[in-house]
């Protein structure tokens, strides 16, 4: 099961990678690729949206799937 510590260690991750990790308005996570990454995947949205919530043991997964799915990166 994901904790904060994985989310965190996630979004970090990420961020070195040069993604912009954001909140929205109603809480959630928005995840933005580089660039570089969108025009290799023009197909992908230019945006992640993540509910992530600690109670939700399939939120991080699913998120990493989506990713992988969207952008072709594993993390």
């Amino acid at each position: 099961m994901a904790d904060f510590k994985d989310h965190k260690k996630m979004f970090n991750n990420l961020r070195k990678r040069g993604w912009t990790v954001d909140y929205t308005r109603k809480g959630h996570i928005k995840l933005k690729p580089p660039q570089s990454v969108l025009d290799s995947h023009p197909e992908a949205p230019p945006y992640v949206i993540a509910a992530l919530s600690p109670s939700d043991f399939r939120g991080h997964r699913n998120l990493l799937a989506r990713i992988k799915r969207s952008y072709g990166i594993t993390l």
